[in-house]
């Protein structure tokens, strides 16, 4: 076997593998133990699979909004020491229910059948297929790198931040004069990183087991859905099944792939989601790419879900009700601010639509008083937040649209569209994507589109009644559609908002979808969801439809850069093997990089790079602060920091890799901080044998990869 797959890919997944029992002490024991004490909606009667179930959304919910506040007022090292605690008692509340059943003569509450081993077969599967997509494959010299390395290598960047300089975490892309804080929605990385300080796992590795945990996350609050809000009762295990199964059901995006290569003749993407502007994100994508959004959606939802399942109680257990939901507003909002912000808006319709109905006021006064505390308990943070300058500073957060999935531009010059795109074109545009808004959906979404419309029309169900939890969970997706269709997030180029707000909409069709296959599908000759057998068949088609989609998606996340090497390689590029070769040599000197200078120094690399993969490749490797990261829109000062700074941080480093003596880069440093400064084969620098790449000390002296102490 080649010695780089041996040297790197083995050791990333030995490391991933090791971080996901990593993550117990955070998101299981906290939970486990608050439920305990508290006998939390009957937990000390329950399996210990049912257990399992309740307590990773509370421990999310509890443990996200408490690693901020101690981590801010106390340090990420009193974070990590309290979750080491909160483990120790939850096995010690285990081995003493074990001795106690043992002494009984009664076995412990397992929980295990009829559906644990499918249950275990499917959390391995999702194990292999998340690290088989996040792992970097080394061989011959090359290091081939997933194509959600361009997300994930800022934000394994944040975490590293957050385990050098605490809460609140400082920008690592940027320093102009002095540290500046990150500007963003840290929860996430603030709960690995104190995973990192617990383990002693490289940041990477526990970065990676997040991306498992949020699907572990994702499928206990379908759980608890179904049993608390749906009322699957005896049909609740299998309805789990179908609903987890359901995960890998995308919708059409391999048409849409082949429509734009075929039809429009572009590209074929790198992810198949990017064939749309505006996507809706198949949910392997979101939590591979995204699991922060994932974990934003189970806190905001598990907090609906208290508020909603609440029994008449006595004060001290509604006043624990009230804590819980508040710190899960809280760790939603933290976690993923797009996603929190579609949820209120949407809450807010619910407790209006609630209220006019009269269908029930306690759930409503929850949601308001949490909401409440929530923001007592968000204080800090938000201060923060509104006080830190940045590149984004000023503007509106938010602006009107009219979402484009399906490209207009086909449509804008027919004739009805002619006149009007050539003296108007702005609305020419949106007035192409509202007639195409429909089609892009049903494109989209697929399978799940065809279980919206037959919970929505009572004729295609037959005119089968809607319980309470159904009719609530179709409300939501009416409520999210407006949202997502006419606003957009204006801070970025990409409509953050519109694509992650969509997770509102995904996540009642899941469950709205696994009933009906559930009904469509049973044996016993009991009641369910009756629809005509052709709209039935439709729902199987896109069921499958849905499933190549995803298979391909996945495939193309992970080959797609060693395919697109091998058609530049075709096409003579020369800079084809670059992305390749340049991770290869930059994994290896920076890991003897790192060993090498104090964890609060602050490095350089060349920031003209203008491949964002190999961009994110380098922030994700670097574990350092770094002056600058790149050298236009901003540097870097998007997620904190004076911008004012930029132009001039640039002009000064940038020559610094064209052509520069020792002398020069020495001022350069001294005037920004900088301690060391990384050089590859591919600067144009290396090329100049008296440039500074040879004649400052080394630090790191590798054939291909070079950094000097520029102090």
């Amino acid at each position: 076997m080649d010695p780089g797959f041996l040297n790197i890919t083995a050791r990333q997944l030995a490391l991933a593998a090791a971080a996901i029992p990593a993550f117990v002490p955070a998101l299981v024991a906290p939970g486990y133990v608050a439920a305990w004490f508290a006998d939390f909606h009957g937990f000390r009667q329950r399996t210990l699979a049912g257990r399992l179930v309740w307590s990773i959304p509370l421990s999310l919910a509890i443990s996200t909004i408490f690693s901020d506040l101690a981590g801010r007022f106390l340090s990420l090292g009193a974070v990590a020491f309290s979750f080491a605690v909160v483990t120790v008692a939850c096995l010690a509340l285990l081995l003493g229910e074990a001795i106690e059943l043992r002494r009984d003569g009664r076995p412990f509450p397992v929980g295990w059948r009829p559906y644990g081993t499918i249950a275990l077969v499917l959390a391995l599967l999702w194990i292999a297929v998340a690290l088989f997509s996040l792992v970097d494959w080394a061989g011959h010299h090359r290091l081939f790198l997933s194509v959600i390395c361009q997300d994930e290598g800022s934000r394994v960047n944040w975490t590293a931040s957050v385990v050098r300089t605490g809460v609140p975490p400082a920008n690592p892309l940027y320093f102009f004069h002095h540290a500046a804080g990150l500007r963003q929605y840290y929860f996430w990385y603030v709960l690995c990183a104190t995973v990192v300080r617990l383990s002693h796992l490289p940041v990477r590795a526990v970065y990676m087991a997040s991306s498992v945990w949020s699907g572990f996350g994702l499928a206990a609050l379908i759980g608890l859905y179904l049993q608390n809000f749906l009322d699957a009762r005896a049909r609740l295990r299998r309805q789990f099944v179908i609903a987890v199964c359901l995960l890998s059901v995308a919708g059409f995006d391999l048409l849409g792939v082949a429509w734009i290569t075929i039809h429009l003749h572009k590209g074929m993407p790198l992810d198949f989601a990017w064939w749309a502007r505006d996507q809706i994100t198949s949910w392997m994508d979101s939590l591979l790419w995204v699991p922060h959004h994932i974990a934003g959606l189970v806190a905001s939802m598990f907090s609906f879900l208290l508020a909603w399942i609440s029994p008449p109680e006595s004060l001290r257990r509604r006043a624990f009700r009230l804590l819980l939901i508040a710190a899960a507003m809280a760790s939603g909002f933290g976690l993923s601010i797009f996603v929190f912000f579609a949820f209120f808006l949407v809450m807010v319709a619910w407790g209006l639509w609630q209220l006019l109905t009269r269908q029930g006021a306690r759930p409503v006064a929850l949601m308001a008083i949490s909401g409440a505390l929530a923001l007592a308990l968000l204080s800090p943070y938000l201060w923060e937040l509104t006080h830190t300058p940045s590149y984004m500073t000023g503007g509106s957060l938010f602006a009107p649209t009219v979402r484009q999935m399906i490209p207009p531009d086909g449509l804008l010059a027919t004739a009805a569209f002619r006149h009007l795109a050539g003296s108007h074109p702005l609305m020419a545009r949106r007035f192409a994507n509202l007639v195409l808004l429909l089609p892009g959906y049903g494109i989209e979404l697929g399978f799940y589109v065809v279980v919206l419309l037959i919970f929505l029309v009572p004729a295609w169900r037959k005119h089968g009644p809607l319980d309470p939890g159904q009719r609530a969970l179709l409300f939501l997706c009416v409520a999210t559609l407006p949202l997502i269709s006419f606003l957009r997030s204006a801070v970025l180029t990409t409509n953050d908002f519109g694509w992650r707000a969509a997770l509102l909409l995904q996540f009642p069709l899941l469950l709205l979808g696994a009933q009906a296959v559930d009904s469509w599908t049973r044996r016993d000759g009991g009641s369910g969801l009756r629809v005509p057998g052709w709209l039935r068949r439709l729902a199987f088609l896109a069921i499958a439809i849905g499933l190549i989609s995803t298979e391909a998606q996945l495939l193309t996340l992970r080959f797609g850069i060693p395919e697109l090497e091998k058609h530049l390689r075709a096409l003579h590029d020369p800079q084809a093997e670059k992305l390749s070769r340049m991770p290869y040599i930059s994994i290896q000197g920076y890991a003897q990089l790192d060993r090498r200078i104090p964890p609060r120094a602050i490095v350089q690399f060349n920031p003209a790079e203008t491949n964002m993969l190999l961009s994110a490749m380098d922030q994700m490797y670097v574990g350092r602060q770094l002056a600058i990261a790149g050298d236009r829109n901003g540097c870097g000062s998007t997620l904190g920091g004076d911008p004012s700074g930029c132009p001039i941080m640039a002009a000064a480093i940038d020559p610094l890799y064209r052509a520069a003596t020792s002398t020069q880069a020495r001022s350069v440093c001294r005037e920004l901080g900088i301690q060391a400064l990384i050089a590859r084969v591919y600067d144009p620098v290396w090329k100049d044998g008296g440039s500074w790449v040879w004649t400052l000390p080394p630090i790191v002296a590798q054939n291909n990869f070079r950094a000097l102490d520029c102090r």
